[in-house]
């Protein structure tokens, strides 16, 4: 049990624990597991950006997933219309998502908790409708289909193309460690302990002389770009 305590121990285990990750696709034969497992890295990824506003700097918010779905639309419309491949795509994505989360968060978070709640939800609500109904964008209620998979990866001699749901484990989990990795690095830094002190004294952590409206937007703002 001492030995399990360990920082050292444990991040030898962390490590091989991840490095043997990239192996699970090989023990799996059925497609449509394959397929589930994808959408929960695409979803923790979702829930990361979700933690960084509401377990971090405790503001509650109940309408990321309309986040989710910008990102996830304006990835798809560049990509089926203007021809845009992934690596585009997605940049525009967290852009684009993280400059409307900057508008909601501004005018939200002056509101008190029980009003921000209300907000968000409204705002979750009203992009639901715009992508219902918003057929010549979105295609409504049956979305957008014949979207081209991503560009075949080349590192040398070696390829990595984009056919099933196998082929794309590997990428979604390099984006799921990539986002612990921003995340810790946020919490570690002093504009996390920042968000941490706003999560618990607000009051304090104004007289200490942090920005708390600053502070929550700015974390408002990265949190829907984690989503988008």
């Amino acid at each position: 049990m001492e030995l399990i305590k360990k920082p050292a121990f444990r991040k030898i285990v962390l490590l091989f624990g991840g490095i043997a990750l990239f192996l699970l696709p090989f023990g799996i034969v059925n497609p449509y597991f394959m397929y589930i497992i994808n959408l929960i890295l695409i979803y923790a990824i979702l829930a990361l950006g979700l933690d960084l506003i509401v377990g971090y700097t405790g503001q509650v918010s109940v309408g990321h997933g309309a986040f989710f779905g910008i990102g996830a639309y304006v990835a798809a419309i560049l990509a089926k219309n203007l021809g845009f491949s992934l690596w585009l795509t997605l940049p525009f994505s967290i852009i684009i998502t993280a400059i409307i989360g900057f508008i909601i968060g501004f005018i939200g978070l002056k509101l008190i908790e029980e009003y921000l709640v209300m907000a968000t939800l409204a705002f979750g609500t009203i992009i639901w409708l715009v992508f219902l109904n918003w057929t010549d964008l979105t295609g409504g209620p049956m979305g957008i289909a014949g979207i081209s998979a991503p560009p075949t990866i080349k590192l040398g001699t070696l390829e990595f193309p984009f056919i099933q749901y196998h082929d794309y484990y590997p990428l979604l989990l390099i984006f799921v460690y990539l986002g612990i990795l921003i995340t810790r690095l946020i919490i570690k830094s002093g504009f996390g302990r920042a968000c941490t002190a706003i999560r618990d004294d607000e009051l304090a952590a104004q007289a200490m002389g942090i920005p708390v409206f600053k502070t929550k937007v700015t974390m408002f703002t990265i949190s829907a770009a984690f989503c988008g």
